[in-house]
């Protein structure tokens, strides 16, 4: 086999998948056709098929390697909130993909370009540094792969590798575009500016007896309650079961003497640090201090800033040579040490501040201490108590009834929408912070059961949709006030546009900005030179923006969200960049050369997709994603 691998001689399976981990950077998302098809098929690419054990064993895999990462198993629902069906379908695709591409290419690799990647792969050596065909074949059968069969999946991973690497290559990149990009991100320019309120605007007309109306029924999006669920929660949280759970006196003696070390601050000091080549030099450092030399002076003449030998304020725990350490506590506030031979180098310290040691007794932290244990017994006993939640479930109780059952927390909730607002418009009281709460309560449907959810602070939830109020125009009886004010605001909108649009082209004609500005009564500023992604806490942000699409002395306006009023606005200074230091230039063309690259395997990947055609069953996708890992019930 590939000539016994060039005499027994491999590469780390993760490099089976490098080609992936660079593509899927560059294509998220599918935006392919979904029907319905063969069970045992998940996607149609040209002629090649993921089949659903193919889909399955790598969505079960990626899935169990987030659960790794989060301590737990995650549900169905989860996984979706996490893109984990979306990314792993789109995996599968790509490499369809490219695969297919490469044969239309022709493309391959020789046996003995693997064999020699087996050989170099450092994830196979032995002791002595040498290729170890025990550990290849040990590595072989961890992951459920014949020697054969690791080496074609080599094969297929180096040749889509050859592909995405060369399209994602980016030769150079033009200076002319460096210079653009610095243009663009370092221009400045500043702006005299003067503030229109409402008051210089025109007076509002009447409105007549049908602008209401006609404003209602043009606005209607406006007016319209959005859908609305009734929902029925059922929270189980350790500081709910913590309320009736004991501690004894015990407990909490003891709990203090395991923790005592916890309670209260140990002492910090505030310490500067100056290194020396030797005791040598540290000695006549320490002489140089002793006669007067200020600390800092002599730690610049040393060639050090001062947050060079800036060590922060920290406790003796934080300084990793026991000597320094003890050195450092023990000088006096304000003073410095005698040079101190560490393990590393030799030092003289000076401390700045000193903040003592905080000591708390048993009485100090017996209340805190004792709410801490109640707190972790009721997280012990809540996993027994979710598995009775369930079993209580499953024989067909309500949430109602669950809790009633075992004295847990239920509430009703009888109208949220989206946002979590009730029917006034203001944040529902009491409702759970729960991450994905509301999109999986709008997904949902009435009398649906669905996966437990988790409590931020700790502890699940279960919810049920009771009712569905669909979204409705409000009659405009019951909102014509709110029809008032939002007509009145929308008029003031349009005078302060009228008057800024009027004084911005009387600029334009030739009136001076000082003019115009005195008309008014207003007071005219000048901003700082800004860059075009600053911000001024007295120029909106639109302002900044439409500045750098005009010239020096061009005029403009924009409104404030904050306020009723509008700035008027000239461009007073344009300051051209100066030329990027080498090492910033490098940075903005190594950032350009990886947004470039991700475009232009985006864009090729894309196009293959278009070609070869991509086809997706719905119905078995969702069958395994949904119900593969869904909460057993």
């Amino acid at each position: 086999m590939l000539s016994s691998l060039r005499q027994n001689a491999s590469g780390w399976i993760a490099k089976i998948f490098i080609g992936l981990l660079v593509i899927s950077f560059a294509v998220w998302g599918v935006a392919d056709v979904f029907h319905g098809g063969a069970e045992s098929t998940v996607a149609n690419i040209g002629d090649t098929e993921i089949s659903a054990e193919q889909f399955q064993n790598e969505y079960r895999q990626e899935v169990n390697n987030f659960g790794r990462q989060f301590g737990q198993q995650l549900s169905a629902e989860q996984a979706r909130q996490l893109g984990i069906d979306q990314r792993v379908l789109n995996r599968l695709i790509t490499t369809a993909v490219l695969d297919q591409s490469a044969n239309n290419l022709k493309l391959s690799v020789s046996e003995e370009a693997i064999a020699d990647s087996i050989v170099d792969d450092p994830n196979f050596r032995g002791p002595t540094g040498d290729f170890s065909k025990l550990i290849f074949e040990q590595v072989l059968r961890q992951n459920g792969l014949s020697e054969p069969g690791y080496i074609a999946l080599q094969k297929q991973a180096t040749v889509r590798n050859q592909i995405t690497q060369t399209i994602a290559t980016i030769p150079v990149v033009p200076s002319s575009l460096l210079g653009a990009v610095n243009q663009y991100v370092n221009e400045k320019r500043s702006l005299r500016y003067f503030k229109l309120p409402i008051a210089k605007a025109d007076a509002l007309p009447e409105p007549a007896s049908d602008s209401y109306q006609k404003f209602y029924d043009a606005n209607k999006r406006t007016f319209t309650a959005p859908e609305y669920r009734k929902l029925s929660v059922l929270t189980l949280r350790p500081e709910d079961l913590a309320e009736s759970i004991e501690v004894t006196d015990k407990e909490l003696t003891d709990a203090f003497e395991d923790r005592k070390n916890t309670f209260g601050k140990a002492e910090q000091r505030t310490v500067q640090q100056i290194s020396f080549k030797d005791a040598g030099a540290a000695n006549e450092g320490f002489e140089k201090l002793k006669s007067g030399t200020d600390f800092l002076d002599l730690a610049k003449e040393l060639g050090f800033t001062e947050s060079d030998i800036d060590l922060g304020t920290i406790t003796k725990a934080a300084l990793a040579d026991e000597k320094i350490a003890a050195a450092a506590f023990q000088v006096e506030e304000g003073k410095f040490s005698e040079p101190v031979v560490g393990s590393l180098n030799t030092v003289i310290l000076r401390v700045t501040k000193i903040e003592p040691e905080v000591v708390k007794t048993f009485d100090d932290v017996k209340d805190e201490l004792k709410k801490t244990l109640a707190r972790e017994k009721a997280e012990n006993e809540l996993l027994d108590i979710q598995d009775n939640v369930e079993d209580t479930l499953a024989s067909g109780a309500t949430l109602q009834e669950t809790a009633d059952k075992l004295n847990i927390t239920h509430t009703i909730f009888d109208a949220v929408d989206v946002r979590g607002n009730g029917r006034d418009g203001q944040k529902v009281a009491d409702f759970p912070v729960a991450p994905g709460l509301l999109n999986s309560a709008f997904r949902s449907d009435i009398d649906v059961e669905n996966d437990p959810l988790e409590v931020s602070g700790g502890g699940l939830l279960w919810f049920k949709v009771l009712d569905i109020m669909p979204e409705a125009l409000k009659p405009f009886e019951t909102v014509k006030d709110d029809v008032a004010k939002a007509w009145k605001e929308d008029e003031e909108r349009k005078a302060l546009l009228k008057l800024a649009r009027s004084v911005v082209d009387r600029a334009n004609k030739g009136e001076t900005f000082a003019d115009l500005a005195g008309e008014y009564s207003a007071e005219i500023k000048t901003s700082d030179p800004l860059k075009r992604n600053e911000d001024n806490s007295d120029l909106p942000r639109a302002a900044v923006l439409q500045a750098f699409a005009l010239g020096e002395n061009g005029v403009g306006s924009a409104a404030y969200s904050n306020e009723k009023a509008r700035v008027v606005f000239q461009v007073h200074e344009i300051q051209a960049p100066e030329k990027q230091a080498a090492k910033d230039e490098e940075q903005t063309k190594q950032q350009l050369v990886q947004q470039f690259s991700s475009d232009f395997l985006s864009q090729y990947i894309s196009g293959l997709r278009n070609d070869l055609g991509v086809s997706i069953n719905r119905t078995t996708f969702d069958a395994l994603v949904g119900g593969q890992y869904q909460h057993s019930r």
